[in-house]
């Protein structure tokens, strides 16, 4: 039953995964914003205050904000 429901989920397409194997795309913090509720950059996109934290876990720094952020948060 549980591999029927995640078989159904993953040919809906509504889902965030990647198919094991398939390359993911490269991370561009420019397109990418402060999610934390008190920083004041919050919804600014291209400001040049996200940083690349951790590639292998997709992780993103505010430098206004000090917090990290995986990009699956804001997606």
């Amino acid at each position: 039953m549980v591999e029927e429901f995640f078989e159904k989920f993953l040919r809906s397409g509504d889902n965030l995964s990647m198919s094991i194997g398939e390359e993911r795309p490269p991370l561009t913090p420019e397109d990418i914003f402060c999610p934390n509720l008190d920083c004041p950059a919050r919804g600014q996109a291209n400001e040049g205050n996200i940083r690349l934290h951790q590639q292998k876990e997709r992780r993103f720094l505010c430098a206004n904000s000090g917090k990290t952020f995986v990009e699956t948060c804001i997606a």
